[in-house]
């Protein structure tokens, strides 16, 4: 099995019901009833400097087809020696600001 497939098996079954009602991915064409089915094949790593940054964005969809894109973006900390780190999520108001912990 691939990296993506492992991770989903681990992943899936912590998906609640109220996670994914009337969920859509972003864009054009995307009527119906979106369920999920795995994660992108194409996974991405990315390493920081000191003080390194990603600026506030939002992460655009990965299209395979009309009928299969992404809708989450999955994040996975490879170590947790280091300060900072933190990752925020923008919203109304202030950003929600999670912490990562090992294990969690």
């Amino acid at each position: 099995a691939s990296t993506a497939e492992k991770i989903w098996r681990r992943l899936a079954p912590l998906l609640r019901r109220d996670d994914l009602h009337e969920l859509r991915p972003m864009g054009w064409d995307t009527e119906g009833i979106w369920a999920p089915r795995g994660l992108n094949e194409c996974l991405r790593v990315s390493r920081y400097d000191v003080d390194g940054r990603f600026a506030m964005h939002r992460d655009g969809p990965f299209v395979i087809s009309r009928d299969t894109r992404s809708i989450f973006t999955v994040l996975v900390y490879l170590n947790g020696d280091f300060e900072g780190g933190a990752t925020a999520f923008e919203g109304e108001g202030e950003p929600d600001v999670f912490q990562t912990s090992p294990g969690s």
